[in-house]
């Protein structure tokens, strides 16, 4: 007098050893959870550098004068977000204008390295370019 087996809908062998359920694709799914929201992160520190580089323009077209502590402050900016490109622009930028960027800014381009994964070889090389210029004048 045995009843029928109910399936409940789950892969047979889903079962840890100790009993537990356990699906075997937990792991996987957190991670591209994590990578998702690290994305989405990211998307959105670019979207607001490209605020922040427009507001600068916009500063520019309207002759307002751009002081050393703001371009520190969107260095810093650059650092926090990693992007190395950007904080390359900004370096050229103070230079158009007359700032000479001081140790703590170049600390923060140094930063935006340490955190930019993807550097081409054109950015290392524009960097170095630029560098070379900075110790000439």
């Amino acid at each position: 007098s045995s009843s029928p087996a109910v399936s409940s809908g789950e892969p047979s062998g889903s079962a840890a050893p100790d009993g537990a359920s356990q699906s075997p694709g937990v792991g996987v799914l957190r991670r591209r959870i994590s990578d998702d929201m690290n994305e989405e992160r990211q998307l959105a520190a670019n979207a607001g550098l490209d605020l922040i580089f427009e507001l600068l323009d916009l500063m520019t077209r309207r002759t307002i004068p751009r002081e050393e502590a703001i371009y520190r402050v969107v260095m810093d900016t650059c650092a926090a977000c990693g992007s190395a490109e950007r904080a390359l622009q900004l370096i050229e930028r103070m230079r158009r204008d007359g700032i000479i960027p001081d140790s703590s800014v170049m600390r923060s381009l140094v930063c935006a390295y340490a955190m930019h994964d993807t550097a081409d070889g054109r950015t290392y090389a524009s960097t170095n370019a630029l560098l070379q210029g900075l110790d000439r004048g």
